[in-house]
């Protein structure tokens, strides 16, 4: 009669098992699946806007970089007037011919650029400061 009971109760874990745990346990793993996909899937897809907007970011700067340089050329006035600067001080008349070519280097989109060219000869060309629309050029020290 023991016997019997200890196969009964056997026989009882073992209905409980496959009735109860077994499909609990597969439940659980497809849950954590589920979740834990869902979970990456939205890591991944925060990660991907974060390399998005820094990338975008990027380019932004390299564009305003790139717009900042391209508009700092020296066409052949300013090259001109700097060669002819190595030899002797430049005549106002010099100056004043390369002021067009100098205020239309001096702007990019919105930004003012404001920096300086000297010749070997001590000449500093100046311009302005974008707001004045009056270019300085004069020698060494300027008055702004």
């Amino acid at each position: 009669m023991k016997a019997k009971k200890i196969s009964l109760k056997i026989q009882l874990l073992e209905i409980f098992i496959f009735a109860a745990i077994i499909p609990m346990i597969i439940t659980a793993l497809f849950l954590y699946r589920f979740e834990v996909n869902r979970t990456l899937n939205a890591e991944i897809l925060s990660q991907r806007q974060i390399l998005e907007l820094t990338a975008s970011n990027l380019l932004q700067k390299i564009s305003h970089f790139n717009n900042l340089t391209s508009s700092v050329y020296y066409n052949d006035a300013i090259l001109k007037c700097l060669e002819n600067g190595k030899d002797r001080t430049l005549s106002s008349y010099e100056k004043m011919q390369i002021q067009p070519d100098i205020n239309s280097m001096m702007r990019t989109d919105n930004h003012v650029l404001s920096f300086s060219l000297t010749t070997m000869s001590g000449d500093t060309l100046y311009w302005n400061d974008g707001y004045s629309n009056v270019v300085n050029a004069t020698s060494l020290n300027p008055v702004f």
